[in-house]
C-alpha cells in the first residue's frame, strides 16, 4: 500500500473520529433533546414525523443538519435533537410543551457545579429492586429487556413533561437515577397512581404497559409474547387497529395489501414489526395494527379516514388510560336535532339578554356563546347542551383553568378558537399558528389531568385552509395523542349551491365530521337589502335540509338567532328587536330551518 493511500485512510479515520466527537459534544450540550443518543432506542416513526414537521415549518432550524451542514454526518436522533433544541430555544416561553414533539423530546437540566453542593447519594442495585417490588404501580418486569423500549420512552416522556414533580428522583442528581429504565419509570408511574388512584386501575394502565401491584407476584399472562412483549397488551392499547385480533377473522389479502403499502411508503412505521423488531413475533393483524396506529398518529388531522385502510381499520375510544390518549375522536352522541344556537351574551345595551326560553324548544338541541362561560343565561332550566369555547388567546387562562377545576367534567364537547385566521376585533382576533398550537397542547394537558373524555373541535376558520393545515400538522407532530373529533366551519354566501360545495370541500380536504357553527345568506357587505325575507327563508330551507341529509355533518347553528348587528343583514336575523321570535326565528327554532 502506498504512503499516499495510507495517508488518505488515516485522514479519513481522524475526520470520522472528530465528527463523532463533535456530534456527541453537541448532543451532550443541548437543553432539549431525545431521551437517548442511540437511534435504536427511539421510535423511528416519531423521529421521522418530528423532523418532517420541524424542517418544513422552520427550515432555518434544520440548516445545520441538512446535506453539507455542520451536523449532517450525525445520526438521526442527534440531528433531530439539534433542530428540536433550536426550536425550543426560540419558543422556551411556552414551557415544556415546546420540547415535547409527540413525546420524543425531553428537557435536560444543567448539572449543579457548585463546590458547596454535597455529593449525590444514589440508590444501590438492591435498593432499586426493593423500590420496584414495593411500588404500587409498576411495569410487568424490572428487566428493561423484557419491556417494550418504545412504550417505556413514550410513557416516561409524557409523565415527566406533564408531571415533572414525579420525575425529580429519576433525573440528573435524583436518588434513583442509578436504577434501570424500567425501575425508574415504575417510580414515576407509582407516584402518578398514588395521586390519581381514585380513577381506579386506569390510573395505572399506561397503554397496557403497567399494572397495579397487589402485593403478590402477578400471574404470568397466557397472552402471546414477542421478545418479552405482550402482543395483546400492545394491540389493546392502540387507538387505530384492525377490527379483530384474530387473523382468521380479518381478510388476509387486505392485511397483506395494507402492510405492503404501509411498509413500502412509510418504512419507518414498520421497523418494530420487521424481522428482529420488538413486535416481530406477534401475529399478522397485531403487527399491521401497530403500523396502522403509527400512521394514524402522524395523520390524525385527516380524521377517521387515516384509520380506514379499505375497511380494515377502526378507531377505538380510550377508556381513560393515562398514556395520554385520553381525549380523542369519538362518535357523535345521538341528539334529537342538529340545529343549535350561536348566542352572543349581553345582547342588549344595558348588558342583559333576551329570554332564552322562546329559543330553547322545538328543534334546538345545543348552544354555544363564543365564550368559556355562559352566565347570565339560565341554561340549567333548559334541555340545551352548552358547548364552551376558547374564543381567542386572551381567554386561554380562563378556559384552561375551567378544565383543570372540573367545571367542564359533565360536558361533552369543547370548541377551540374563533376565526384565528381573521383580524376583526371584537369578533375575531388573528392568532399566530405556533401560539395556537402551544395553547392547544396546554388545553389537552389540562384535559388529560382530569382523566375525562371530551370531543374536541378544531379552530373554526373564516376561510384559510392553509392555516388549518399548518396548525393540524403542528399539533400532530408535537402531541400525537391530542385528537380532534370534528371541524367547525363558517360559511357565508348568497347562493345555497355554493354553500353546499364549500362545506363539502372542507370535509373532503380534512376528513373530519363538520359543525357549521356560523352560516347565513349574506356576504357581510352590510347593505341590509341583499335578500328579501322570502329569499332568506328559501336559503335556510335548502341549506338546512341538505345539512340534515349529510351523515358527516353533525351540527349547525344559524347566524343569527340574535338582534341585528352592524355588519349583518337584518333579513337574516331570527329575532325581533325586543328579543321575541320573528317569522325566520319560527322557521329555524320550530322546524330546524325547514319551511314545512
Amino acid at each position: 500500500m502506498s504512503k499516499t493511500i495510507k495517508l488518505i485512510i488515516a485522514v479519513g479515520l481522524v475526520a470520522s473520529t472528530m465528527a463523532q466527537t463533535s456530534c456527541s459534544s453537541m448532543f451532550a450540550a443541548l437543553t432539549c433533546r431525545t431521551a437517548s443518543q442511540d437511534p435504536s432506542k427511539i421510535d423511528a416513526g416519531l423521529v421521522s414525523g418530528a423532523r418532517t414537521w420541524l424542517c418544513n415549518s422552520y427550515p432555518s432550524h434544520c440548516s445545520a443538519i441538512n446535506n453539507g451542514g455542520a451536523y449532517s454526518s450525525c445520526n438521526s436522533v442527534e440531528q433531530l435533537s439539534y433542530a428540536m433544541n433550536s426550536y425550543y430555544t426560540q419558543f422556551s416561553s411556552q414551557g415544556a410543551s415546546a420540547c415535547n414533539f409527540g413525546g420524543v423530546g425531553v428537557i435536560i437540566s444543567a448539572p449543579t457545579t457548585s463546590a458547596a453542593a454535597p455529593a449525590a447519594t444514589y440508590a444501590s442495585k438492591t435498593q432499586c429492586q426493593t423500590m420496584y417490588e414495593q411500588a404500587s404501580c409498576r411495569t410487568p418486569s424490572s428487566d428493561p429487556t423484557k419491556v417494550d423500549a418504545s412504550a417505556l420512552t413514550n410513557s416516561r416522556n409524557w409523565l415527566c413533561n406533564v408531571y415533572p414533580q414525579f420525575c425529580l428522583a429519576i433525573t440528573s442528581g435524583g436518588a434513583y437515577v442509578s436504577c434501570n429504565s424500567a425501575e425508574q419509570l415504575t417510580w414515576a408511574m407509582s407516584l402518578y397512581y398514588n395521586q390519581f388512584k381514585s380513577q381506579g386501575s386506569s390510573a395505572c394502565d399506561f397503554s397496557g404497559l403497567a399494572r397495579v401491584n397487589t402485593g403478590s407476584t402477578p400471574a404470568t399472562s397466557s397472552a402471546p409474547v414477542s421478545n418479552g412483549v405482550n402482543c395483546t397488551a400492545m394491540f389493546t392499547g392502540l387507538t387505530c387497529r384492525t377490527t379483530s385480533q384474530n387473523p382468521a377473522a380479518v381478510n388476509s389479502a387486505g392485511v397483506s395489501s395494507a402492510r405492503s403499502w404501509l411498509c413500502s411508503s412509510y418504512p419507518a412505521l414498520c421497523t418494530a414489526i420487521n424481522s428482529g423488531g420488538t413486535y416481530s413475533g406477534c401475529n399478522s393483524v397485531e403487527q399491521l395494527s401497530y403500523a396502522m396506529n403509527l400512521y394514524y398518529n402522524q395523520f390524525s388531522y385527516q380524521g377517521s379516514s387515516a384509520c380506514n385502510f379499505n375497511g380494515l381499520g377502526q378507531l377505538v375510544t380510550s377508556s381513560g388510560s393515562n398514556s395520554g390518549v385520553v381525549v380523542g375522536p369519538t362518535p357523535s352522541p345521538s341528539i334529537s336535532s342538529k340545529a343549535g344556537l350561536a348566542w352572543p351574551i349581553n345582547q342588549f345595551r344595558d348588558g342583559t339578554d333576551p329570554s332564552i326560553y322562546p329559543y330553547a324548544e322545538g328543534k334546538i338541541s345545543w348552544i354555544y356563546t363564543w365564550s368559556w362561560d355562559y352566565a347570565p343565561l339560565p341554561l340549567q332550566n333548559t334541555n340545551l347542551e352548552w358547548v364552551p369555547m376558547l374564543h381567542s388567546q386572551a381567554d386561554a387562562g380562563n378556559f384552561i383553568a375551567k378544565i383543570r377545576s372540573g367545571a367542564y367534567d359533565s360536558l361533552k364537547h369543547l370548541l377551540l378558537f374563533n376565526e384565528p385566521d381573521l383580524n376583526y376585533p371584537p369578533y375575531a382576533y388573528q392568532l399566530d399558528v405556533n401560539t395556537a398550537i402551544s395553547i392547544t397542547i396546554q388545553a389537552f394537558d389540562a384535559m388529560k389531568s382530569r382523566g375525562k373524555t371530551w370531543r374536541v373541535g378544531t379552530p373554526a376558520m373564516a376561510f384559510n385552509m392553509d392555516w388549518q393545515r399548518q396548525y393540524l400538522s403542528g399539533v400532530a407532530a408535537l402531541c400525537p395523542t391530542c385528537k380532534f373529533s370534528f371541524m367547525p366551519v363558517h360559511m357565508y354566501t348568497l347562493d345555497s349551491n355554493a354553500f353546499k360545495s364549500n362545506v363539502q370541500n372542507w370535509y373532503n380536504t380534512f376528513g373530519l365530521p363538520i359543525w357549521v357553527t356560523e352560516f347565513a345568506s349574506t356576504d357581510f357587505a352590510g347593505r341590509n337589502w341583499q335578500y328579501s325575507l322570502s329569499d332568506v327563508q328559501n336559503f335556510m330551507h335548502d341549506s338546512t335540509n341538505w345539512l340534515n341529509a349529510q351523515s358527516w355533518v353533525e351540527r349547525y347553528s344559524w347566524f343569527g338567532v340574535m338582534r341585528a348587528v352592524d355588519v349583518q343583514d337584518k333579513a337574516v336575523m331570527a329575532m325581533n328587536w325586543d328579543g321575541s321570535r320573528n317569522t325566520l326565528g319560527d322557521q329555524y327554532v320550530l322546524r330546524g330551518g325547514s319551511k314545512n
